[in-house]
């Protein structure tokens, strides 16, 4: 149990030090200059795959929550976070997944149409989403299709955030 104990504190050290160093790394990236972070921010997105042109337009709070949640930024988001359309349909996201994606969307203004078919969203990451909402002036649709966290415990709380949201024209909820 001693040896079982150690081991289990060392990992944890271990993960603290590569969050703590992430962290860093993401400090250091976003908060030079203007000039200086451009050239980090496309060195980031280049270390996880992405090449060319990175804007800042929500891309640096995507990075820098995977950083301190100690995730690894998913090359697709960190591309589509340019575009019109986040489409991460069938991706199994946790929940800190699922953080690092909201904000990076309350800073976003390209994306108009979000969709997170079959995602395993949890209500716990449905609730996260929504607030995002609440923040976010650009998504006009959202397709929450085919995950399970939609119940009669769920919808009034789901209800609630919708009501509140001022873009929003089209949310899809099947299966």
């Amino acid at each position: 149990r001693a040896k079982t104990g150690a081991f289990k504190r060392s990992l944890k050290r271990d993960n603290f030090a590569r969050s703590e160093r992430r962290l860093e790394i993401a400090r250091s990236v976003f908060s030079e200059g203007e000039t200086t972070a451009k050239g980090a921010r496309s060195s980031v997105a280049e270390s996880i795959g992405v090449g060319g042109h990175v804007s800042a337009d929500g891309v640096s709070a995507y990075i820098s929550t995977c950083a301190q949640l100690d995730e690894e930024p998913i090359p697709t988001i960190v591309h589509q976070l340019h575009g019109t359309v986040l489409d991460l349909s069938h991706y199994d996201l946790s929940l800190e997944q699922v953080e690092a994606v909201s904000a990076s969307l309350k800073k976003n203004t390209s994306v108009v149409t979000l969709t997170m078919m079959d995602c395993g969203l949890t209500s716990e990451a449905a609730t996260v989403l929504c607030e995002m909402l609440l923040h976010n002036t650009a998504i006009r649709a959202v397709d929450f299709s085919e995950n399970d966290f939609i119940d009669k415990y769920s919808m009034p709380a789901l209800s609630r955030y919708i009501a509140k949201t001022h873009a929003l024209q089209r949310l899809t909820l099947r299966g």
